[in-house]
């Protein structure tokens, strides 16, 4: 999967999503979405919850990717 971000998280709690909801719990567990990539089908968090987690976090280059792909 050359190209692709992975994180991998565990044993995710319902704190995970105080004081918000983030891109990695119960919350975005219950909303996952299939998605294609290359010849991949995945599972991925909504992306308006990757993309708050993301402001969050002080990653702009992926907020950025984020709105040009929505944009497009």
């Amino acid at each position: 999967m050359g190209g692709a971000r992975v994180e991998w998280v565990g044993g995710v709690g319902p704190t995970a999503d105080e004081p918000t909801p983030t891109d990695f719990g119960l919350v975005a567990a219950s909303r996952l979405e299939w998605v294609g990539w290359r010849e991949w089908e995945l599972r991925v968090p909504p992306q308006s919850l990757q993309r708050k987690t993301s402001q969050r976090r002080g990653l702009e280059d992926r907020v950025r990717l984020i709105d040009e792909y929505s944009a497009a």
